[in-house]
């Protein structure tokens, strides 16, 4: 089946390894148009539907291409060069030892030296001479003319790893690591020279990655737009080169690239990529899970943001077709750019004018296409605060029936911070608890993920920097839980790729306080297409529900949790703030005044600071015995209604509220 494809050889085994025996529909798709007709792409398929390898395969076979007839270019100019240059200097130096005979003496003399030592300079070679008959047998040539390609400073005269013919272009960090190392196994097989995959993103030392450019000499680079941007700004002299060597530009997450914190470093990488030569031939990918998918009263990309524009600027509307006019020419698509847009249910054709047609502006969105395996539940909240309990429970309940791993999804990085505390003091979530969020160092980033992924139980609280194309190959996400509601349709969809990928299942569960409820129905409309306010979609609840006596244990568990939680914040807190007047006493040879309670022990040994923790865990011992009681007492209750049911664990649920009635109240 991959044959079919126009696939190679080689790449076709690195495909068997990866243990992909057929195509998916995106592949099957935009493979043979990016291979046999060269074309453009805008490509869209819902999350987990193989549109790495989609790219993957067409921009290694277009790099390997353009790397052979650079190769051979390199040849032809290098050997004609030199042939020429070796024909003149065989029969110059014919006819120096023709005047040789005539005159040994005048051969001798010094204006002949100086005539032979100009006429090697001007040739610019050196001759290699037989030590027998003292014949001219080959000619070096020391003139390191340049020839068309790759910059020769690099690595010497026509080095051909001096290139970067391949650009991949991703919004996070996370993702640019998880498709540099897709393409490394996609590209094992491929033989010598071989193509050489090195990932440019922030977070990592610039020193470290200016001597990776400098000795591995990628061929195909994969960036985040701000590092990328970085290197091109200090001239750095592979990239520098980008304009004339690039044969292929990806351009992954696409819509999410043009928003507004991206926008400008990637107008300018366009900007200078635009430089190219007028022969060269560039071909562009340009995918997303919602590439063709705009919500209601969406802006075009770049626009203020402003509610007195949005109310009034009705001419900068988006809709579908607008947005990949949009991303074509800022792009750089040719006007033959082939949609494949297996997101939706109708899917939208790319228009030549943006502003062609007039009903363009009114067109609705098709419903969107999400995972087939995933199944939505709501989780019904009566209010906020109980969100933290029926999350807690949610874990719990779970983890007793071993449902897999959970990512926990919420808007921001103070909520993510908040939230973890309380978990920590769980001793069943604790050892299984991950946090990723943008604040946080690259290496504590991916250390999250490792552990995530090692961990058939982990937890994972992280923001949206978690929410796009990251694959976790190496295991199952059984629940993706919403516990803030996505700003967008977008962000939701992409949230829910993250489980149910690769014909897999998984659950989506979105937390519902009636504060959520108009969001959510605004959501719905949008996911599915829908207009008329009362359309919006009904999610089942989660069954089988928290019952009665679960939320009465469970709002005391959860009191108790957060009591712990600013117990020992408030501990590391203030032995912060001591290491600090300690540290810059030190530091400025001055003696703490007696008030501040720190003594000159405390100066030399930290002893303050250690009474503090000392003193925040014996206050916390006592809690945490009684947390660890209240969750035993939970777990017998539990497993006694399991093993002996006295009453349908679903007819008492907890909804305080009925989210069906705002629902369909419209």
């Amino acid at each position: 089946m991959w044959k079919s494809l126009f696939i190679p050889e080689d790449i076709i085994r690195a495909i068997g390894d990866l243990g992909f025996e057929e195509p998916t529909p995106i592949q099957r798709q935009v493979i043979p148009l990016a291979i046999r007709d060269h074309a453009d792409i805008l490509g869209s398929a819902p999350t987990g539907s193989g549109k790495t390898l989609a790219f993957g395969v067409p921009i290694l076979v277009r790099v390997r291409e353009a790397k052979l007839k650079l190769a051979v270019k390199h040849n032809l100019a290098h050997n004609s060069y030199e042939t020429q240059i070796s024909s003149g200097a065989l029969k110059k130096a014919k006819k120096r030892r023709r005047s040789n005979a005539f005159s040994e003496l005048q051969a001798d003399s010094f204006r002949a030296k100086r005539r032979h030592q100009k006429a090697i300079e001007e040739l610019a070679f050196i001759e290699e001479l037989d030590p027998d008959t003292m014949d001219v047998v080959k000619v070096h040539d020391l003139s390191k003319r340049p020839i068309s390609g790759p910059s020769e400073s690099l690595s010497g005269v026509g080095h051909l790893s001096s290139a970067v013919l391949g650009l991949v272009i991703l919004p996070t960090r996370e993702l640019a690591l998880q498709v540099s190392t897709n393409l490394r196994a996609l590209a094992k097989y491929i033989g010598p020279p071989g193509i050489t995959i090195e990932a440019i993103v922030g977070g990592i030392s610039v020193q470290k990655q200016e001597r990776i450019l400098r000795q591995r000499h990628p061929d195909i680079v994969v960036a985040t737009p701000g590092r990328l941007w970085e290197f091109i700004q200090q001239e750095n002299e592979l990239l520098a080169s980008m304009p004339q060597t690039l044969s292929a530009v990806v351009f992954d997450e696409a819509d999410r690239l043009v928003e507004s914190q991206h926008f400008v470093e990637l107008r300018s990488i366009l900007q200078f990529l635009k430089n190219k030569p007028a022969d060269l031939k560039r071909q562009i990918f340009v995918f997303s899970a919602t590439l063709a998918f705009v919500h209601t009263n969406a802006l075009m990309p770049g626009t203020h943001s402003n509610r007195f524009i949005k109310k009034f600027a009705t001419g900068k509307k988006m809709d579908s077709h607008a947005k990949l006019g949009f991303l074509r020419d800022m792009l750089g698509l040719s006007a033959r750019a082939k949609v494949v847009d297996l997101s939706s249910s109708t899917p939208p054709k790319l228009i030549d004018d943006v502003g062609a047609s007039d009903n363009s502006s009114k067109a609705s969105n098709s419903a969107i296409c999400l995972p087939s395996g995933l199944v939505e539940y709501r989780l019904s909240c009566p209010n906020q605060a109980d969100k933290d309990v029926l999350l807690v429970w949610l874990i719990l309940d779970a983890r007793l029936s071993n449902s897999g791993r959970a990512l926990i999804f919420l808007n921001s990085k103070s909520g993510a911070r908040r939230l973890a505390g309380v978990l920590r003091q769980c001793g069943e979530i604790s050892p299984h608890l991950c946090v990723l969020h943008a604040d946080m160092l690259q290496k504590q980033r991916l250390r999250s993920l490792e552990r995530f992924q090692a961990n058939d139980a982990a937890v994972i609280v992280a923001t949206d920097v978690a929410a796009r194309g990251l694959d976790f190959a190496s295991c199952e996400v059984a629940w993706v839980v919403h516990f803030d509601m996505p700003r967008t349709a977008e962000v939701y969809i992409h949230r829910c790729g993250r489980t149910a990928r690769a014909n897999r299942s998984g659950r989506s569960v979105v937390m519902l306080a009636p504060g959520d409820v108009l969001r959510w129905r605004k959501l719905a409309r949008n996911l599915h297409g829908l207009t008329k306010e009362g359309d919006a979609l009904q999610l089942p609840e989660l069954k089988p529900s928290a019952t009665s006596e679960d939320v009465t244990e469970f709002r005391s568990i959860v009191r108790l949790m957060r009591e712990m939680d600013e117990i020992e914040h408030g501990a590391s807190k203030k032995a912060a703030e001591r290491e600090w007047f300690l540290r810059t006493a030190r530091e400025a040879d001055i003696e703490l005044d007696s008030d501040l309670g720190l003594s000159s022990d405390d100066e030399n040994g930290g002893g303050s600071c250690k009474r503090v923790r000392k003193t925040a865990t014996k206050t916390l011992g006592p809690l945490r015995s009684e947390l660890n009681a209240m969750l035993a007492s939970w777990r017998q209750r539990r497993e006694q209604s399991t093993k002996y049911p006295q009453k349908p664990r679903y007819g008492k649920g907890i909804v305080v509220f009925t989210p069906d009635d705002s629902l369909k109240s419209g």
